[in-house]
This record gives C-alpha cells, sequence and structure tokens, in this order.
C-alpha cells in the first residue's frame, strides 16, 4: 500500500540572506547533472541563473538536490514553495531526534 508522507519546512528568511540562499542554489545546481532543453534541435543545458530565478526555485533546488542525494531510487511526488502573508511568527521550536517539539530557552 502506498501513503503519501507530507514534509513542511518553515525558514523565516531576513531579505538581506535571500541572495546567500539563491547563490548556494544556484553552486548545487551547477554541481549537478543540470536540465535540458532543446534550442534549434540541438540539447542546450540550462544555466543555474536561468533555472534558479528566486528565493522560492531556490528553497525547491536545495530541497530536490538534498532529497535526491539521500534517496536517489525514491521520485519525489511534489516539492512547493510559497511565501506566507499575514502569519503570526510563533517561537522557534527544534526538534531532537525523536521529533518531539522542544521549546528553545532563551
Amino acid at each position: 500500500m502506498k501513503r503519501l508522507y507530507r514534509i513542511e519546512i518553515d525558514v523565516l528568511l531576513d531579505d538581506r540572506m535571500r541572495s546567500r540562499v539563491i547563490q548556494a542554489a544556484r553552486d548545487d545546481y551547477r554541481n549537478s547533472d543540470g536540465v535540458w532543453t532543446l534550442e534549434d534541435g540541438e540539447k542546450a543545458r540550462i544555466t543555474a541563473e536561468e533555472f534558479v530565478v528566486d528565493t522560492k526555485t531556490a528553497f525547491l533546488e536545495i530541497a530536490e538536490s538534498a532529497f535526491r542525494t539521500v534517496l536517489p531510487d525514491i521520485e519525489p511526488h511534489a516539492l512547493r514553495c510559497g511565501i506566507e502573508k499575514g502569519i503570526e511568527v510563533k517561537p522557534l521550536v527544534r526538534l531532537g531526534w525523536s521529533c518531539r517539539p522542544r521549546r528553545i530557552r532563551r
């Protein structure tokens, strides 16, 4: 029997960090097999700058790359990234090895 497992990762990102995320994703893409397209009937590799155009595609590239590195024989069903608006940011909760939420003490 097949089951759908959904993984959610919330990332609170300051606008100053966006370029760092994009650059990391582009570097990762350059080290991969990349994505290819047909141009004038010939295969051409899409450049990192064309493929990773914004923070959302950067996060998707990083997530897919990490997933395929660890589990190359399992195909992700879907990868999504969006920007939440009007959401109250709650205190950071870290998950331990047992995946139980813990509050971070400050």
